[in-house]
């Protein structure tokens, strides 16, 4: 009985070290859980705008493309309406010969 008592007497500081690293390592633990967690939320925020951002480049090429089909469009308006003046001067002097031609 002597021999259990004495490890008992032993055993305990040990057991309650073991205990107090325990609760240690189970705090260590939560905070590893909290900021796992905070990083896997951070990771999602990211990819959410790593999305929008792709999304937006997306736009804005798009964008582009649009604005230089309108500037080619705008160049082949300018020179049908510059040939179109140009007509409309050659129709005047047509008109203004065949009146005096007339007259």
């Amino acid at each position: 009985m002597k021999a259990i008592y004495e490890v008992n007497v032993k055993l305990a500081p040990i057991l309650a070290e073991l205990a107090e690293a325990q609760k240690s390592l189970d705090e260590g633990q939560k905070v590893l859980n909290a900021l796992n967690k905070e990083k896997d939320e951070c990771e999602a925020k990211v990819a959410a705008l790593q999305a929008d951002a792709a999304e937006t480049q997306r736009k804005k090429q798009e964008t582009e493309d649009v604005v230089e089909e309108n500037k080619k469009k705008l160049v082949r308006a300018k020179k049908l309406l510059d040939g179109l003046a140009d007509e409309k001067n050659r129709w005047e002097e047509e008109v203004k010969l065949l009146k005096f031609n007339m007259g």
